[in-house]
């Protein structure tokens, strides 16, 4: 059997000029560059005081801020912090932190002078160009084809799914730029069997890694298939050595990410039942044909507005979560697949199709579901039987690699179309064009949180000692409670808060939130709609409590609560704490030492 990569299809590129190859370079990335401010716009305009994106922006920035900090005060150890979950601080193990993206950031601050929205929104056109190049040199080398490169790219880097979490703030999802790199190094690899490869495709796995946990996860399933197609190819031992030392390599390089995974692991044994968050996180079986026109203009550009009508109706009644849904295929791609598999006669087109049925199935999740209704069980269940891999809750997000796998038969398909007719060459420019128009989002979101906030925070940012933040309303939930602001409003003020919003939260950093008094703080999300209830008895303890946390000052923060609730908390504070030492339109602030 033919492997899945075709030997002559890798060939040596130094017959091209040294010239031609950089200005080939320079226009591939020029065009990303281009079609990014398009797909983007106008986030230009506002680059640096715009988030691209809204949602998981303000966690992501977070990241971005603490590993900045961390780095510049000589501490190494960006997985322990005491800025969230004060007094005793919170580890980070299970968390989104993407310490690649924050490494890189931090030298964009350091050394650039950037801001956050500028830090962010710069790493995110990296992911844009970056994952275009490789794409492009993945392409290339497999088709020796550039407008073939070019279209694969297209379909990988603006693929709906890539683009919802770019509409979401999921930047350490969308930060794709090592795979496809990965990809490429792995067909060096089986094909040349040697080591320097294994190297380096092992670095790009450990890049990936450090990008995001996820797309460790998908990386992993599909390096395991690429294995599993290259076995009885080679000869034994020439296989398992390089395999070996690509394994050996990656451990090496992955190491300081999944170290404290390890050493943290027993206290997040209360987050390894994940199967009811997975089940709500997966795709829906008509989610890819359909576009999610909540957040996808497509169809809303050809003004088929009734079609639009009938697909929100569809997408309602979806079950879970509506933000991990959006995993459509795109019509013009799924038609360039469909006249691929009819016209080619290539064993490696019918693998990679293979692939991307893979991660079809693994996209639905552990339990199929059509139209919001849930059907039976599914393979994905089987991942909750393994060690770390039972912490995953987001089956949907394998997408990225579903993506990939069809873009690499788009880009076989339109080589091999192209090589028949001038005529055919131009058609597959304009479906190019197609695709781009088919997969944009307009309009894009953008968050200007950093432009409204306090002026009070950047008082709080001069205490020359450390002044610890009790934010009103308490957050215990995180994903849709106020935690994530408060945690942006901290890069500004520069102050240990009590709480945050991280991916996984051990149970002992939630102790805290059991006193009576900061209990009766919480904002009341979900279900629960309890009334305040400061009783004599909580308010006996109210002081205590405070003293507890060991807080210095209290914000009452309005934007988060209705009229009704502000004044009551409000009128509570006052009675603990006496005069607010400041207000404006957002925060009423108290100082605990500041009593009568």
């Amino acid at each position: 059997m033919k492997f899945i990569f075709p030997a002559e299809a890798i060939q040596d590129t130094s017959v091209k000029s040294s010239r031609r190859k950089i200005a080939e370079g320079l226009g591939i990335a020029f065009l990303y560059l281009l079609l990014f401010v398009i797909s983007t716009y106008p986030a230009i305009t506002v680059f640096d005081s715009h988030f691209i994106g809204q949602g998981d922006t303000s966690q992501n920035a977070w990241n971005l801020w603490w590993v900045h900090r961390a780095l510049s005060q000589g501490h190494l150890n960006i997985y322990d912090t005491p800025m969230l979950y004060h007094p005793d601080g919170v580890t980070l193990a299970f968390h989104t932190l993407a310490p690649f993206n924050g490494v890189l950031g931090a030298a964009f601050q350091e050394f650039l002078g950037t801001n956050l929205p500028l830090t962010y929104n710069l790493l995110t056109l990296f992911t844009f160009v970056g994952s275009g190049i490789t794409m492009y040199l993945l392409i290339y080398s497999l088709t020796r084809h550039s407008l073939a490169a070019i279209v694969a790219g297209l379909v990988f880097t603006f693929s709906p799914f890539r683009m919802s979490r770019v509409f979401f703030g999921n930047l350490e999802v969308y930060s794709t730029q090592f795979i496809p790199l990965l990809v490429l190094l792995l067909i060096k690899m089986q094909r040349h069997l040697h080591i320097k490869y294994a190297i380096g495709a092992a670095l790009m796995l450990a890049l990936t890694t450090w990008c995001s946990l996820e797309l460790a996860f998908g990386a992993g399933l599909l390096t395991c298939l690429l294995a599993l197609l290259g076995i009885g190819n080679f000869k034994w031992k020439a296989w398992w050595l390089v395999w070996g030392s690509f394994g050996l390599s990656a451990l090496v390089m992955i190491l300081p990410v999944v170290l404290p995974m390890l050493l943290h692991q027993q206290s997040f044994l209360t987050e390894t039942d994940q199967f009811a968050a997975a089940t709500a996180n997966s795709a829906d079986l008509l989610g890819f044909f359909l576009p999610d026109n909540t957040i996808h203009s497509g169809l809303g550009n050809l003004n088929l507005l009734r079609a639009n009508s009938r697909i929100s109706q569809i997408y309602s009644q979806f079950y879970g979560n509506p933000c991990e849904k959006t995993v459509f295929l795109g019509y013009t791609v799924l038609g360039i697949v469909l006249i691929t598999l009819l016209k080619a006669r290539s064993s490696a087109i019918y693998q990679w199709c293979g692939i991307s049925a893979v991660f079809f199935i693994l996209c639905l999740g552990p339990v199929l579901q059509i139209g919001g209704k849930l059907l039976g069980s599914m393979p994905y269940r089987l991942f909750f039987y393994l060690p770390f891999l039972k912490y995953g809750r987001t089956p949907s997000r394998l997408a990225i690699y579903l993506m990939l796998a069809l873009a690499i038969v788009v880009g076989y398909g339109v080589a091999e179309l192209c090589q028949r007719s001038k005529v055919r060459y131009y058609a597959m420019g304009l479906l190019g064009i197609l695709i781009f128009c088919e997969f944009l989002i307009i309009p894009l979101r953008f968050d200007n949180r950093l432009l409204k906030l306090s002026s009070y925070y950047r008082v709080l940012a001069k205490q020359k000692e450390e002044s610890p933040i009790l934010d009103v309303p308490v957050d215990l939930y995180g994903a849709q409670g106020p935690a994530s602001d408060y945690m942006l409003y901290q890069t500004i003020h520069q102050q240990p808060i009590v709480g945050g919003y991280i991916s996984r939260i051990p149970a002992n950093a939630l102790a805290v939130f059991e006193y009576p008094f900061i209990y009766q703080l919480r904002a009341r999300l979900y279900k629960d709609h309890a009334p305040y209830d400061f009783s004599p008895e909580v308010m006996a303890v109210a002081e205590g409590n405070l003293e507890a946390l060991g807080v210095r000052y209290i914000i009452l923060h309005k934007d988060a609560l209705s009229e009704p609730e502000t004044l009551q908390l409000y009128n509570t504070l006052h009675e603990v704490l006496a005069s607010s030492l400041y207000e404006d339109e957002y925060v009423v602030v108290w100082e605990r030492n500041s009593r009568r």
